[in-house]
């Protein structure tokens, strides 16, 4: 079978999904992140053809158009493939049909379905123990969450990775009755980028920085948990440089904010160093 390579930040993601595990990929793209989990141990990967699955015509139309794979023998391949089920999801026609082109391609097409769909309204409940939503900005994978708790469980776990506004996801997960077990770096093309696994829980806030850091920095390598304070820092300094400019009336009261915050950062990017 072809192998496919992904990309550093794809494949921390990859890591992170539990063996035998059901997964959905929100937002799949061009389908890398399933064919990878597809074709990692797999059986024969003989090829079946995709056939569109039978619609009820009793019911409402679904929110999803579902491609779904002809049945394979089983028996042997839930115990070879790192996961029980697959589904690959996008909201856009296209990028769903670049990605059956590359399931055939890498000769995964008994493996995965596709869904089109707008996030996890695509799914039923319980149907997944495990969500990736990444690449998008924190507020909208803040809002797919938030419109899904009649489809979520206690037992799911969330692989995000934001693009941006990563301090208000933190913020909503825990408002919201989500564990944060999991603040992960990783660098790819000299950016690097964070993702949040989280899970049904209580998390206890100590300081609000680790909104801004995440929780567990120290589970990332020391060299670039070093990086990424630096980054943070320069970040904040640029952001303090502009309301020093501003004429505006809060200019001020935000200047201390943000030396607040980088005093915080500096303190624990010394931690760090040590």
């Amino acid at each position: 079978m072809k192998k496919i390579k992904l990309t550093p930040r794809l494949d921390m993601i990859a890591q992170l999904v539990p063996r035998n595990s059901r997964v959905i990929d929100i937002g799949t793209d061009h389908g890398y992140l399933p064919i990878f989990l597809a074709s990692e141990d797999n059986g024969d990967g003989s090829s079946v053809s995709l056939t569109q699955r039978e619609k009820d015509d009793t019911e409402e139309p679904s929110p999803c158009i579902a491609m779904s794979l002809t049945q394979r023998e089983k028996d042997d391949t839930k115990e070879l493939s790192p996961c029980v089920a697959i589904i690959a999801s996008d909201i856009n026609e296209k990028p769903l049909a670049i990605t059956k082109k590359n399931i055939i391609k890498y000769d995964c097409v008994n493996k995965i379905e596709l869904r089109l769909g707008s996030g996890l309204k695509v799914l039923e409940y319980n149907e997944v123990d495990v969500i990736i939503i990444a690449g998008m900005g924190g507020i909208l994978i803040s809002e797919m969450i938030d419109e899904a708790h009649d489809i979520l469980t206690d037992q799911n776990i969330l692989i995000l990775q934001p693009m941006q506004a990563q301090k208000e996801l933190r913020e909503y997960l825990i408002q919201s009755g989500f564990e944060i077990i999991k603040d992960l770096l990783v660098k790819e093309d000299n950016r690097i980028y964070e993702i949040i696994v989280a899970k049904e829980g209580k998390h206890i806030v100590k300081d609000e920085i680790y909104y801004e850091i995440g929780f567990h920095l120290e589970m990332n390598p020391k060299l670039l948990a070093i990086e990424f304070l630096k980054k943070k820092k320069v970040s904040v300094n640029k952001i303090i440089s502009n309301l020093v400019d501003s004429s505006s009336s809060d200019a001020e009261n935000k200047q201390s904010e943000y030396r607040r915050k980088l005093l915080k950062i500096e303190k624990i990017l010394l931690k760090h160093n040590q």
